[in-house]
C-alpha cells in the first residue's frame, strides 16, 4: 500500500529536509524507481537516556509505519507524533482497548472514587441554579474515558428532579472502543428517537478540526478571529454514524458526538473536561542563535543499531513553519537552548468552549495537572502505571503533556462576556464542594473496616494527590499542581 502511495505521489513529491530524489533502473528496460534521501546533516540529535548495549527491542509494525512516514515527509513534529500515537485508526493507543484503571496503564480521578464524580455533579447542579434553573440545559463531557465520571454525575444528581428533567447529555469521543465502554457504563438503550434535530447541523465531509464549534446564526459576538493555527485533526479519523439519542438507565438522554459542532447551539451548556487537555498534542521549540531563532524539536528515525529506540529527537536546521505560525506565543527574547512548549489545540478548544458559553450561557470545568505558567517541554509516557520515555513504545503507552493554564486563561479572556476563574488545586476545589462531608457519610455507612479504610485512602489520593505524581511531573519540593494534582 505504501509502495503504491509513493508511486502515485512521485511526480509531485516535495520533501522537507530532503537532499535529492533520484531515479535509477535495476535492469535494462525496466521502469525507473524512485528512492528518497533525507539530508540529516544539519539536524541536531538530542541525547536519549542511556540504556544497555543490546536493549533495542524488535521494531513494531507501528514503528515501521512511522519510519515510512518519516521517509516520505521528513522528521515529524512532536504534535504529529502524539496524534499518531494516540489516535491513529489502526495503531492508536486510545482506539482499540480499555486503558484505564488497575488493569490499564493509569488511573484517573473518577476511577479512584465515586466521590469525585459526585462533587462534579454538585458543581453541575450549582452552576445550573446560578443560571436561573433553565428548563433545558446541555451537559458535555469531552474525553469521557470509561464513562465513570458521567455515570457518577447522573447517579448522584437524579435526586434533583428538575435538573435531570432539563438535562441532555453529550459525550464527545472519537474512539469506537471507548464509546462502547461508555454506552455499557451508562446502560443506554436503543436510540430513543430518529427525528433529526433541527438545530444540529452535521457535516463529516469538511472537518476543519476535531473541536470545531458551530456558532449560532444570530450571534452578535465581536471576538477577533483567532490566529491561524495548525489543524488539530488527525489525517484520518474513524467514521461515525450521525449522532443518535440514547436513553441512559437514569432516564437522561445521551448522545455521542465526534466534535463540538455536532451539538445544538440553542441552550445553555455545562462542559466538563477531565484529563483531556493533557492529551492534546503539543509542539516544542528550542531557541538556537546559531540556527537563526526558534527551531522545532522533531522526531526522526534512528537507524543506529546501538541507539536505545527506533526513533530519536532532533532539532530542525532552522526556524520551522510552525514556529512562524505560533510566533506570537514564543518569547521575543530567549537564552540559547531555552525551550517552550505550545499546545495550539488547547488554545483552539478553550476559545471554542468560551464562545459557546458567551453565546448560549453556561460554564466549563477543566480538571488536569499542570501549572499556571508557560511550560518548557514536559511530555511523558505512562504504561503499566509507570513512567517511560515517550519514544520507547509508540502506540502502547499514554502520552501526556503538562498543561499550561496561563495560556488557557489568556485564550478565554479574548472572548467577551466570559470569565476565567482559577486555577486552584484539586483538593481545594473538592473541599469547597463538600467532599469532607460526603466522606463522613460514606465512612459511617461502610460495611467493613477495610471498606472504610479504602474510602479514606481514595480521599487522600483525590485531595492530596501530589504525593502520587511521577517525580518528573511533580518536581522537587513542588506544591500540589493545579488541576489533576497527580492521581497516577
Amino acid at each position: 500500500r505504501f509502495a503504491r502511495l509513493v508511486a502515485l505521489a512521485r511526480p509531485c513529491v516535495r520533501l522537507p529536509y530532503a537532499s535529492f530524489i533520484r531515479a535509477h533502473s535495476t535492469r535494462a528496460g525496466s521502469s525507473p524507481e524512485s528512492s528518497f534521501s533525507v539530508d540529516r546533516s544539519s539536524l541536531y540529535p538530542h541525547p536519549n537516556p542511556p540504556v544497555g548495549p543490546s536493549s533495542k527491542a524488535p521494531i513494531s509494525d507501528f514503528e515501521q509505519y512511522l519510519h515510512t512516514l518519516i521517509k516520505i515527509r521528513g522528521p515529524l513534529s512532536i504534535s504529529t507524533y502524539m496524534k499518531e500515537c494516540l489516535t491513529n485508526p489502526m495503531y492508536g493507543y486510545y482506539m482499540k482497548r480499555d486503558v484505564f484503571g488497575v488493569g490499564g496503564d493509569f488511573t484517573t480521578a473518577p476511577e479512584v472514587s465515586q466521590m469525585f464524580g459526585e462533587m462534579v455533579g454538585v458543581w453541575c447542579v450549582a452552576s445550573w441554579r446560578a443560571m436561573g434553573s433553565p428548563s433545558r440545559v446541555l451537559l458535555l463531557e469531552t474525553g469521557p474515558g470509561r464513562g465513570t465520571l458521567m455515570h457518577d454525575i447522573l447517579r448522584s444528581t437524579r435526586v434533583f428532579k428538575e435538573f435531570t428533567s432539563a438535562l441532555q447529555v453529550y459525550m464527545m469521543e472519537v474512539s469506537p472502543a471507548l464509546r462502547k465502554l461508555q454506552q455499557n457504563k451508562l446502560g443506554v438503550s436503543a436510540p430513543a428517537a430518529t427525528k433529526k434535530q433541527e438545530d444540529n447541523t452535521i457535516s463529516f465531509a469538511n472537518i476543519k478540526h476535531i473541536f470545531e464549534t458551530a456558532m449560532p446564526p444570530n450571534t452578535t459576538t465581536t471576538t477577533p478571529p483567532s490566529p491561524s493555527l495548525p489543524s488539530s485533526a488527525p489525517s484520518s479519523l474513524p467514521h461515525h454514524d450521525p449522532p443518535q439519542i440514547h436513553m441512559s438507565e437514569f432516564g437522561v438522554p445521551v448522545t455521542w458526538i465526534g466534535r463540538m459542532g455536532e451539538m445544538p447551539s440553542t441552550a445553555p451548556t455545562l462542559m466538563v473536561a477531565q484529563e483531556l487537555f493533557d492529551a492534546l498534542p503539543v509542539s516544542i521549540f528550542e531557541y538556537s542563535a546559531k540556527r537563526g531563532g526558534w527551531c522545532e524539536v522533531l522526531v526522526d528515525e534512528d537507524l543506529d543499531a546501538q541507539g536505545p529506540y527506533h526513533l530519536r529527537f532532533v532539532l530542525s536546521p532552522g526556524p520551522s513553519a510552525s514556529a512562524s505560525v505560533l510566533s506570537r506565543y514564543l518569547p521575543d527574547v530567549a537564552l540559547d537552548g531555552q525551550r517552550v512548549q505550545i499546545c495550539p489545540d488547547a488554545i483552539i478548544l478553550a476559545q471554542d468552549i468560551a464562545r459557546r458559553v458567551s453565546s448560549n450561557g453556561g460554564a466549563a470545568l477543566i480538571v488536569d495537572y499542570g501549572e499556571n505558567k508557560r511550560q518548557a517541554g514536559r511530555v511523558i509516557a505512562i504504561r503499566n502505571h509507570k513512567e517511560e520515555h515517550m519514544l520507547a513504545a509508540p502506540g502502547k503507552a499514554d502520552i501526556s503533556a503538562w498543561v499550561d493554564f496561563a495560556s488557557i486563561r489568556s485564550a478565554v479572556k479574548e472572548v467577551p462576556r466570559v470569565r476565567a476563574l482559577g486555577p486552584v488545586d484539586q483538593g481545594t476545589f473538592l473541599r469547597e464542594l463538600g467532599i469532607d462531608h460526603r466522606l463522613q457519610k460514606l465512612w459511617e455507612a461502610a460495611p467493613t473496616d477495610e471498606a472504610a479504610e479504602g474510602l479514606v485512602s481514595a480521599y487522600e489520593r483525590l485531595v492530596m494527590g501530589a504525593r502520587d505524581a511521577p517525580p518528573s511531573l511533580r518536581g522537587p519540593g513542588a506544591p500540589v499542581a493545579e488541576g489533576m494534582g497527580g492521581t497516577y
